[in-house]
């Protein structure tokens, strides 16, 4: 009778010893995936970095060079010329576009219609489009 209780206490701590096994495993591969899914909303949300530069070339278009230079994609807006949605793969999205910058100072021309010059230099990067108007 005393060999039974002390089996069956046994049994009772081992039984509890694996389900407390079970229940960390348990815990950390759920802990694991919030972490991941965390990470994963975060490169959904914010863009990696990308940033192009390169020197102007005397008359020749801000566009003309960047196509020259990378694989570039553009939707066309009439009256306003094209815009660029996509270099080397890297697409714009609902809250960022590809800007373009001209010795630092955001461009205040398309670049399909901007000429530049040797001495300038042409930075494109992914800028968050804000709602101030």
């Amino acid at each position: 009778m005393e060999e039974q209780r002390n089996n069956k206490a046994i049994i009772t701590i081992l039984v509890i010893i694996v389900l407390s096994v079970i229940g960390l495993c348990a815990w950390g591969i759920l802990n694991e995936r919030a972490s991941h899914n965390k990470e994963t909303d975060t490169e959904q949300q914010t863009p990696e970095a990308k940033i192009i530069e390169y020197r102007g070339e005397d008359g020749r278009t801000a566009l003309e060079i960047l196509r020259d230079k990378y694989a570039v994609e553009t939707t066309e807006f009439p009256g306003f010329g094209e815009f660029v949605t996509s270099i080397d793969g890297k697409s714009d999205d609902e809250t960022h576009f590809w800007a373009f910058y001209i010795n630092g100072e955001m461009a205040m021309e398309g670049a399909s219609t901007y000429v530049t010059n040797s001495d300038e230099t042409i930075r494109w990067q992914l800028d968050e489009i804000s709602n101030d108007f």
